[in-house]
């Protein structure tokens, strides 16, 4: 995911727009750091041997989705990047969840003659 945000981005400023730039890099920032505090929040939640969860652990499931429809908001009523390119910034997960698809579907395929 970080791959294809940095592409993204990369493409976005060699092409001569850094103001596109700046939002899709944002955007997939934020789009990374959601997956990532869900991921987080998800393995200590099924690693507790308690059943008592830790406040970081809920804040961070609980923020994620407030923390970016802020940002989100904020970039949308000031306009000073650009609105579309944070939103498509966002779906950098779905390249990703893509690529890992193509990666074990080939995987699978390569390892299926041993059987």
């Amino acid at each position: 995911m970080t791959a294809l945000g940095l592409c993204g981005g990369l493409a976005c400023f060699v092409s001569g727009h850094p103001g596109t730039a700046g939002g899709f890099a944002l955007g997939a920032a934020l789009g990374i750091l959601n997956c990532l505090w869900l991921h987080r929040a998800a393995s200590s939640i099924l690693d507790a041997k308690d059943t008592k969860i830790p406040v970081t652990v809920l804040v961070k499931f609980c923020g994620r989705y407030p923390l970016v429809f802020a940002l989100v908001y904020a970039c949308y009523r000031t306009g000073w990047i650009p609105f579309v390119a944070v939103l498509a910034g966002l779906f950098v997960q779905v390249g990703g969840l893509f690529a890992e698809v193509v990666f074990q579907l080939r995987a699978g395929w390569r390892n299926s003659g041993n059987a």
